[in-house]
């Protein structure tokens, strides 16, 4: 395969990719802008061609293309309801997975969420119970330390303070008294030393005696220090004691001193004691606490564990002690009851946190998760979503772009279609345009309504009556004058229009030009703000000024003033007859026709257009048109008649007469036999004595005539009809239609289907329909044919549609109609 066989999209996109200014190829001849918008479209080519090119590749024949050349479309406008149609085809297939897939998603996710928030929730309360077993172990330690007799004792000793700080040479009677209090101190010491050696939390207990100011401590590493309190190393749990609190009472972390001049992060518990200001301090080492209890049970979770007031007291940073809760997570600000969960963001990150209060420290315990490594466990449902999406937009291009083709081929050619009637419209607008113009002074034109539709879709640039008809034509006598061919006259008449298009005299004012026959050119304009005076100038200055541009004489014929536009084929026939005056008057003339008739007054002339129509109905044998034209023929007439000697109104009739008796004889009929009364229709018409009775007359006589003509044709049609029941009774079975059974008859299908409607009341299909039913109906009841044989034997090859039209004529299907008149 030659890398030329290659579609010419496929080497498109990878240009448009790169190539900025690339214009498509003259195959394609879409008018884009924009990189984004011609790689895409470069995209959707591309899928088309791949389509075409495997069908070409291992299918052969005809591609979907070349049936249906998309590619001759010529604009982005053109294919847009292609691409839409393609586009709501993908959205059709992809939406419903995709949000299905996205609920299920967030459904897991939020399922996920939950279920971590649970768990959280379930280590908290581990947590907690941990931690409170731990300190219920050493308020329960330090009770029966405060509460053991050697205490009670040492606390009790009198003269404390004495034995204390006493120092050389004890007097002899002393020396019991001393050495009790010393083996009561070593006893207190030895049960404060086992008491933290009991708990691997405690770091040291001081015992504060307030009276003497004296700190009786048991250090870090065990050994024992009786120091007064402003010469003891750790001061900072002294304000507790001058509350009003009742024991215990729990501190907040604290930086807190050892002997050795070491810092550590101290919880401390003041457990008053009996004696008044008396006091049991004991420094729990909170990262002990931290790491060995409330981390150990979720180690990847960092956990804060705070006091009633929000403050850390505890976490594995040591920079957020202290601080309040809140200003890490503004969210648990708004957490009301204990065990609940809330997102925050901590750190740029999305995290989970549960939070859970102890009812015995009143201590509350947070869970910090991080979501998103949480989430990544959904990255293989993700991954499977994206994979499965990706895979249902390949296939559903692929099947779109398909069947869009086929969906789209008969609009497609219906758009086609369309464009090429409406190019050849905008081609033949001219041509159309001159037809009008013309038929505007032939009297054709239609209604005033329909004219003013038709000047305004044509672009007529003629404003309202009242309007004046100028006739340009070429002298007869004119150098070099003489009879002309077509070519000639009509090049004649370009000349002349396009000098009075370009002429000064008409600069300002509305006007139409009409080539209205050989040598000769009709102007239509406004007469709004002229006079005759104005007029005739204006007609002088145009001929002066086409004679000149022309080089050739020429003459210009004025009809009268129209006050409709109904009244121009009446002034041009009075422009073109007062052109003929030319004989009389001379060459390079304006002349009105006002001017060169008797009084101003012209005879009747016969309306030849009038009288053509009237014939015509008589022809289809249409009586309410016959009776309309004459009516208006009448009023002509009747306009006319006080200008017109009787003498010369009976000649009118009697050339009409003439006119439709000609039709008749044409059509094959006598005029005697038409007239019912008998007799010469021209002795009887001579025979009236008025106009009124002329009329009456002839209404009489048209009608008769169009009846005549109407019966003949319904019993011609009537025979036509008669021989076409008569195929269709001997042909139903058959393969039957309209055109062969014209054919048979040779005649004219559209006139059998007109004549069959109006004759039977019925179309040639419902009659066919009709009658092949009634033959169904009658075998289903009167044998025992199958219902598939009884609808071939009535012309219906396939079972299904007979009885589909069978249901649709009868209300029931074949069988149930055999079960209820069988």
């Amino acid at each position: 395969m030659h890398f030329k066989a290659l579609p010419k999209s496929m080497l498109l996109f990878a240009d448009a990719t790169c190539i900025k200014d690339t214009r498509l190829f003259d195959r394609y001849e879409i008018g884009l802008h924009g990189d984004i918008i011609y790689v895409l479209n470069s995209f959707l080519l591309l899928l088309i061609d791949m389509v075409d090119f495997t069908q070409r590749l291992f299918m052969g024949g005809t591609t979907l293309t070349a049936a249906m050349p998309i590619r001759k479309l010529k604009s982005w406008k053109d294919l847009s309801l292609y691409r839409k149609l393609i586009v709501t085809m993908m959205l059709i297939a992809i939406f419903p997975h995709f949000l299905m897939s996205s609920i299920a998603y967030f459904n897991v996710s939020a399922t996920l969420q939950e279920e971590s928030g649970n768990n959280n929730m379930k280590y908290l309360k581990q947590t907690i119970n941990a931690v409170e077993i731990v300190v219920r172990q050493i308020l329960d330690s330090s009770q029966q330390l405060v509460l053991s007799r050697s205490f009670r004792d040492f606390e009790s000793f009198p003269n404390r303070y004495y034995y204390e700080t006493m120092s050389g040479a004890f007097e002899q009677h002393e020396l019991p008294v001393h050495y009790s209090y010393l083996l009561n101190k070593q006893s207190v010491v030895d049960n404060m030393r086992i008491f933290k050696l009991s708990n691997a939390f405690v770091d040291s207990v001081y015992f504060y005696e307030r009276e003497n100011n004296l700190v009786l401590a048991v250090n870090n590493d065990n050994s024992s220090t009786t120091v007064p309190f402003d010469e003891f190393y750790d001061k900072d749990w002294y304000d507790p004691l001058n509350s009003s609190i009742l024991s215990p009472i729990f501190m907040d972390t604290r930086s807190a001193s050892r002997d050795s001049g070491d810092k550590f992060n101290a919880l401390t518990i003041v457990f008053k004691t009996n004696a008044k200001d008396n006091a049991i301090l004991i420094n729990l080492d909170a990262e002990k606490i931290y790491h060995h209890i409330i981390n150990k049970i979720n180690p990847k979770d960092d956990l804060y564990v705070t006091n009633g007031d929000g403050r850390i007291l505890l976490n594995k940073n040591a920079a957020h002690l202290h601080r309040n809760i809140r200003s890490l997570f503004a969210e648990a600000d708004k957490t009301e009851s204990s065990g609940s969960s809330f997102q925050s963001k901590f750190d740029g990150k999305k995290v989970l946190v549960s939070n859970y209060t102890s009812e015995i420290l009143h201590w509350t315990f947070f869970n910090v998760v991080n979501l998103d490594e949480l989430l990544n466990s959904l990255t293989y449902l993700k991954r499977t979503i994206l994979f499965s999406a990706a895979f249902l937009l390949l296939l559903t291009v692929l099947l779109s772009v398909l069947s869009s083709k086929r969906l789209y081929r008969p609009i497609a050619i219906t758009i086609n279609e369309r464009d090429y009637f409406k190019e050849k419209l905008e081609e033949s607008l001219p041509y159309y345009r001159e037809r009008f113009k013309l038929s505007l002074l032939k009297g054709q034109a239609g209604t005033t309504v329909e004219i003013a539709e038709k000047m305004a879709y044509l672009q007529l640039n003629i404003s309202a009556p009242p309007l004046m008809v100028f006739v340009v034509s070429f002298d007869p006598d004119r150098p070099g004058g003489g009879p002309d061919n077509a070519a000639a006259s009509d090049m004649n008449n370009i000349r002349i229009i396009d000098a009075i298009d370009n002429s000064a005299a008409f600069k300002s004012g509305s006007f139409i030009t009409v080539d209205a026959a050989p040598d000769s050119v009709a102007i239509i304009l406004t007469a709004e703000d002229m006079d005759l005076a104005g007029v005739f100038h204006l007609a002088q200055t145009l001929l002066e000024e086409l004679e000149r541009k022309l080089n050739n004489r020429l003459s210009i014929g004025i009809g009268r003033q129209c006050v409709t536009i109904a009244e121009l084929p009446k002034s041009y026939e009075e422009a073109e007859e007062a052109l003929k005056y030319r004989m009389l008057l001379g060459g390079s003339q304006v002349i009105y026709i006002d001017d060169v008739v008797i009084d101003g007054q012209i005879h009747f002339k016969y309306p030849n257009r009038k009288a053509e129509l009237l014939c015509g109905y008589v022809k289809t044998g249409n009586s309410a048109e016959t009776n309309r034209i004459f009516d208006e023929i009448a009023s002509e007439i009747a306009l006319g008649k006080n200008k017109l000697h009787y003498n010369e109104i009976l000649p009118i009739f009697v050339r009409l007469l003439t006119d439709i008796v000609g039709t008749l004889s044409a059509l094959g009929a006598d005029p005697q036999q038409v007239f019912k009364n008998g007799g010469n229709p021209y002795r009887t018409l001579v025979e009236q004595k008025s106009l009124e009775q002329i009329e009456t007359w002839f209404r009489h006589f048209i009608a008769q005539a169009a009846d005549y003509v109407g019966e003949e044709m319904k019993v011609k049609g009537n025979h036509h009809i008669t021989k076409v029941q008569h195929i269709l009774e001997r042909d139903y079975a058959n393969d039957i239609s309209l055109q062969s059974v014209s054919e048979q008859l040779n005649l004219n299908p559209a006139y059998v289907s007109r004549l069959f409607k109006q004759i039977s009341g019925k179309s040639f299909v419902e009659y066919v329909t009709a009658l092949r039913m009634e033959k169904s109906k009658e075998m289903l009841v009167q044998s025992e044919m199958k219902v598939n044989e009884i609808g071939r034997q009535v012309g219906y090859q396939n079972a299904y549609y007979f009885i589909k039209v069978f249901k649709e004529y009868t209300g029931v299907t074949p069988g149930e109609y055999r079960k209820l008149f069988g």
